[in-house]
């Protein structure tokens, strides 16, 4: 259980190494050590600003859903745990939206469509906790109907959304030269790791 976050830091992670390592379409190509050094190509040192916002919101994120602290000592507490960690999320995700948003329009060729690949997903990612969190506030351990309606509905931590993250030559270099999206791009390959299935015991 202490491991279902990285479900969603892997989702989100995955589609930025692609970015870097130029792979995230057929028209991508791989950075070269002149793009790397170069963020002009990317829209100056306000394009990379950008991205480092961008990628520092989703850092901040993975932090808020890493190692959910779950209270197995009964099937109630269980639930009631589960519900204060997806309240927790979803203001992780209220929190990364508006950091987002506000950073404004991408000065990157190809940003605003990233963006929009990132938060789209997020937003009916956190309708689907909302469902979730609603049925295991009315959880009731001695239904067992109740019971399976709660682990059910736990299921969503381990479905992220699927990100669209497109890549362009621009985007690859301010991704390259932007110290959060290298953070988070490293804490995606760590959490590759499948994750276990929550369940109500």
């Amino acid at each position: 259980m202490h491991r279902i976050h990285r479900s969603l830091l892997a989702a989100i992670a995955a589609g930025l190494v692609l970015l870097g390592a130029g792979c995230g379409g057929p028209e991508s190509s791989a950075p070269t050590a002149q793009d790397a050094g170069a963020p002009a190509a990317a829209g100056g040192e306000a394009g990379v600003a950008w991205i480092d916002t961008v990628c520092g919101s989703m850092l901040e994120l993975s932090t808020t859903v890493r190692n959910p602290q779950v209270d197995t000592s009964s099937p109630q507490a269980t639930f009631k745990s589960y519900s204060a960690f997806i309240g927790s999320y979803i203001s992780g995700i209220d929190e990364a939206v508006q950091t987002t948003e506000a950073a404004g329009p991408s000065p990157i060729a190809g940003g605003d469509e990233m963006l929009k690949g990132i938060l789209d997903p997020l937003k009916e990612y956190r309708t689907k906790l909302e469902e979730t969190k609603a049925v295991l506030d009315e959880a009731n351990a001695s239904d067992p109907a109740s019971v399976t309606a709660a682990t059910n509905a736990l299921q969503v931590l381990k479905s992220p959304p699927a990100f669209n993250v497109p890549s362009t030559p621009e985007l690859t270099s301010a991704t390259t030269a932007a110290k959060n999206c290298q953070a988070l791009q490293e804490l995606g390959k760590q959490s590759a790791t499948p994750s276990a299935a929550p369940s109500g015991g």
